[in-house]
């Protein structure tokens, strides 16, 4: 360095000691600017030196004694020759007293420029009008003082600052501050007093372990903190009583493995809390009890094994709640009694067997749901009752689901995307499953083991995409509605009416709007799905398929085959009757006599039928009793139809009586064989 070879100079005999240069050694003047110019990199005494002098002095800490050496040396411009003389310790002290009152002048007037310019380090871009500089991974140290001193965003991202002790007080009208991603392991206490301005603070992947009562201490307008990606275990009351105003606060993927009760009571006007990929064991309840602006809570990737009824308090205005990732196999049925207003629960990737119907009816608000991950084996009826509002629902990855009722989706009316992605044991869907639901517009099945689906499996009238790639389908004729829809699609795309939703995107996209209201048609990952049979289509794409493949023709053959079968069907049953059933139904009884003009006062007419003998009468009455007729069981018709007032056949004859009755059981016989009386019965 230029200090090392100064310093390896001897001093000159004779002079007092002064290191300086003989007359004999003048031609080395010019290899003394090559090397100040070498490390300054600027022309002498020009403004950028004594800016790039002074920089270099604060954060290289230059010694002083460089600039003794600089005042000692005057160049004079010959031509193109640089010279030095050598002068007497006389002229030495009046050159030395001269150039430091004006070295005094230059630092003086750098102090008034610096004022409202101030200096930018190298491989940082400052802006002054904006009042904006960013020394992202700039290769700084430590955070530098000489910046505009009324500057309100620094980014001093990715660089390997190791704390910011004493650095910021030259900055009191900073807004936004972002150190993330540096080598920062204590933030020490009081370093932000002077920040009472500041309104965001990053601070994360850093090395911080702890937070004390007075780290935060002056950040009275502070809205939005980021501490995620370090190394906090606990915290403790007290660190946020100086920040009333905070917003947000990001605590992700640290080592939190308790939060102090009450530890959040001072942030009355928090929105959002962040406690995600952390070691928590339990829900903080005594940390979360008043959090009355709360909305956002996310406590995924945790430890947690269970909530209890108590666990999350009555946070009303809480929109969305995120448990995800943890090892919840129970969910007390009140659990979710005080969030009214919740919009948004993600509770996927649990160890839940079943789906926990009971607390979640509580949510009458709810938009969206995300059970994906857990263990459950089917969808019961009704599975998600009372979630009138719910409109996005997703049930993916759900390694031991086999079976989903029909009546599954009753009570969500206004349902419009439904997921239900590589569930790798469902095998079919219950036909008319979405035919309840009016609004569905996005159904996604992909990664399922579907073999065959129907068409009206799915609303298809009134649905904008379908996603089915990942099952094996066999692409036969019945799939051929399937075929059909996806031809469509492809002629459409060929039309330059771009129908194909991006990856994992439910909702429709269209390069032209009104062409696609005007040619609506449905959204396919046509690109994807392919068929796992028959042979001869083996892992083709379905478009590609051949029509004939999938195309149901009827021949000739087929017609004449399945009548021939239909008649011999027919001509086994009829053989089959008259073989054993022929006295039964084909014979017809010859004994049996119509009476004609008899039944002229009744309105149905009369039916001929075989009547018991007297003692089985008792049965016919039961018979009567028993009917469903109010007409039969009607006593006064009973009495003025019943058969001792029939009229005679022929007037002239007599009615028999009890006694005379067993000369008309003689009289009906056929081929020797006695009958019973014929009575003619109104009905």
């Amino acid at each position: 360095m230029l200090l090392r070879g100064m310093e390896d100079e001897q001093p000159i005999p004779g002079d007092g000691g002064s290191p300086l240069l003989s007359t004999d050694r003048i031609n080395t003047v010019p290899k003394w600017r090559k090397i100040i110019k070498k490390n300054l990199n600027i022309s002498p005494w020009s403004r950028q030196r004594q800016e790039s002098l002074m920089t270099s002095s604060i954060t290289n800490k230059i010694p002083s004694r460089f600039w003794k050496w600089l005042s000692i040396f005057r160049f004079r411009k010959q031509g193109d020759v640089h010279h030095m003389k050598f002068l007497s310790a006389k002229h030495q002290h009046r050159i030395i007293s001269s150039s430091s009152t004006a070295l005094v002048h230059v630092i003086f007037l750098l102090v008034l420029v610096g004022k409202t310019d101030g200096l930018c380090p190298s491989r940082c871009s400052c802006n002054d009008e904006a009042l904006r500089a960013s020394c992202e991974d700039a290769g700084l140290e430590v955070v530098p003082i000489q910046l505009n001193p009324n500057v309100k965003t620094i980014n001093l991202r990715d660089n390997r600052i190791g704390d910011v002790h004493f650095t910021l007080g030259f900055y009191s009208n900073l807004r936004s501050l972002d150190v993330s991603r540096n080598r920062i392991s204590s933030l020490g206490s009081k370093n932000f007093e002077l920040q009472g301005k500041l309104m965001s603070l990053n601070v994360s992947g850093n090395q911080i372990a702890n937070l004390t009562k007075f780290t935060f201490s002056g950040l009275k307008s502070l809205r939005v903190l980021d501490l995620s990606e370090n190394l906090i275990e606990s915290l403790e009351g007290g660190v946020w009583e100086d920040s009333p105003n905070l917003w947000e606060m990001h605590l992700r993927t640290n080592k939190i493995i308790s939060i102090g009760e009450g530890v959040f009571d001072p942030l009355i006007n928090l929105k959002v809390l962040d406690l995600s990929d952390n070691q928590l064991l339990d829900v903080p309840s005594g940390a979360l009890r008043r959090l009355p602006s709360l909305g956002t809570l996310n406590m995924s990737d945790n430890l947690i094994e269970s909530v209890s009824g108590d666990a999350i308090p009555n946070l009303r205005d809480l929109k969305s709640l995120s448990l995800a990732s943890n090892v919840i196999s129970y969910i007390h049925d009140a659990a979710f009694d005080g969030l009214l207003s919740l919009e948004f629960l993600d509770i996927s990737y649990n160890n839940l067997s079943v789906v926990p119907k009971q607390q979640l009816s509580k949510l009458g608000s709810l938009e969206e749901m995300d059970l994906s991950g857990n263990q459950f084996t089917s969808i019961g009826p009704i599975a998600f009752q009372s979630l009138f509002e719910l409109r996005r629902l997703r049930l993916c990855r759900l390694p031991r689901l086999e079976h989903v009722d029909v009546r599954a989706f009753v009570d969500n009316i206004k349902l419009q995307s439904v997921s239900m992605e590589y569930n790798v044991v469902l095998t079919n869907l219950p036909t008319r499953l979405f035919h309840g639901n009016t609004l569905l517009a996005d159904i996604s099945v992909r990664g399922n083991s579907f073999t065959l689906l129907d068409a009206s499996h799915f609303p298809l009238d009134q649905m904008d995409s379908l996603l089915l790639a990942g099952n094996p389908l066999h692409c036969n004729c019945s799939m051929l509605w399937l075929w059909i829809l996806a031809r469509k699609q492809l002629e459409a795309e060929q039309r330059n009416v771009t129908f194909l939703p991006q990856s994992g995107d439910m909702s429709p996209t269209s390069s032209t709007v009104s062409t696609k209201e005007q040619n609506k048609v449905l959204q396919m990952d046509i690109d994807a799905i392919r068929c796992a049979g028959p042979e001869t289509v083996k892992k083709l794409l379905l478009v590609d398929v051949p029509e004939k493949e999938v195309r149901c023709d009827t021949s000739w053959l087929a017609v004449i085959i399945v009548t021939v079968v239909v008649l011999s069907l027919f001509a086994v049953m009829c053989g089959f009757l008259v073989v054993f059933g022929g006295d039964r139904f084909c014979k017809k009884p010859d004994t049996l006599t119509e009476l004609p003009n008899h039944h002229h006062h009744h309105q149905n007419g009369a039916m001929l039928m075989l009547m018991p003998k007297k003692d089985n009468m008792d049965g016919l009455e039961d018979f009567m009793l028993k009917t469903k007729d109010p007409v039969v069981n009607d006593v006064k018709y009973r009495h003025q139809h019943s058969l001792a007032t029939w009229d005679p056949i022929n007037k002239g004859i007599r009615v028999p009586d009890n006694r005379s009755l067993g000369m008309y059981q003689n009289q009906y016989s056929v081929n020797g064989e006695q009958h019973k009386p014929t009575h003619i019965v109104y009905v």
